[in-house]
């Protein structure tokens, strides 16, 4: 037998359409840049890959699944370096940076 109940309710609809939305805006993201001619890669504070698009590794001659977790360096020539590092800082200072870098392929070349 019951004799009484505590019911609880709360109105979720304005976060279920915030994150309805929120995927919405990932999925438009990530067909931008998986779509755009340019080479695009997110790196992490270590200086690791952590997203790359089609257009860097049809350039670079890597599969994704080898240039995720990589280090940036892997794609910089040796005398490129201090250049790379000024540039590194730049984007993890700022949050973005935007620049223009040799690519070193996956033949060296």
């Amino acid at each position: 037998r019951i004799e009484g109940a505590i019911l609880a309710a709360r109105d979720v609809s304005r976060l279920y359409h915030a994150e309805r939305e929120a995927r919405a805006t990932l999925k438009r993201f990530e067909i931008l840049v998986e779509t755009a001619r340019a080479a695009i890669l997110l790196v992490d504070d270590q200086g690791r890959i952590t997203l790359v698009n089609r257009a860097f590794c049809e350039a670079a001659g890597y599969t994704r699944e080898q240039v995720i977790g990589s280090p940036v360096r892997n794609y910089c020539f040796d005398e490129d370096a201090e250049q790379r590092r000024a540039q590194v800082r730049e984007l993890l200072a700022q949050g973005a940076a935007s620049f223009n870098w040799r690519m070193k392929r996956v033949d060296g070349s």
